[in-house]
């Protein structure tokens, strides 16, 4: 138990970080730095919007984004001590395809859709569900092997407050794997 609060601790610690670093970064792009990438799915016109400029960084980043299954591992509303919305997200995911569309769900069940944008300069997605409830901005910090990302609420829909630690898995689960510290 000490392990996984201290755990937490560090998570909560270093996306505090992440939040200062997007304040720096806030308003730095501008239309004129908007990307929009081709789609390479045949299912959809839809294409990816890119703000900024990619770098390897950024490139690294999203592409693992686009790999995968993203579940979160761990979700913390900062200064609320009830567990019930630790709970109430423990095993959502997020499936971000290349055309800049996504999925998301909870376990094995498929909740909703929508399409996300990637914010190149300051590595932040925000989502736009087709369920307005689910639109979402995150700032994102990456592992180095891009299996595992936190991500820091920004100013947009009123997520300051919301921290969180994704896993990176290749399909649906019905339930989550017990975390081994």
């Amino acid at each position: 138990m000490k392990k996984s609060l201290l755990s937490l601790a560090c998570l909560c610690f270093s996306l505090i970080s992440c939040q200062n670093d997007s304040k720096d970064t806030e308003g730095a792009s501008s239309a004129s730095e908007t990307q929009n990438v081709a789609s390479e799915s045949t299912q959809s016109d839809q294409t990816l919007e890119i703000i900024g400029t990619m770098n390897e960084e950024s490139t690294f980043y999203l592409s693992n984004i686009q790999e995968g299954y993203w579940y979160v591992e761990h979700w913390l509303k900062i200064g609320d001590d009830d567990k019930s919305v630790y709970n109430a997200n423990k095993g959502r995911w997020m499936k971000f395809e290349k055309n800049g569309s996504f999925t998301h769900g909870k376990l094995l069940q498929t909740v909703g859709a929508g399409k996300y944008t990637y914010n190149a300069s300051s590595n932040m997605i925000t989502m736009y569900a087709n369920n307005p409830q689910y639109n979402a901005e995150f700032k994102i910090r990456m592992s180095d092997n891009g299996d595992g990302m936190s991500w820091s609420g920004a100013g947009r829909f009123q997520q300051n407050d919301i921290m969180a630690k994704l896993d990176k898995y290749v399909e649906l689960m019905s339930e989550m794997p017990q975390a081994v510290y």
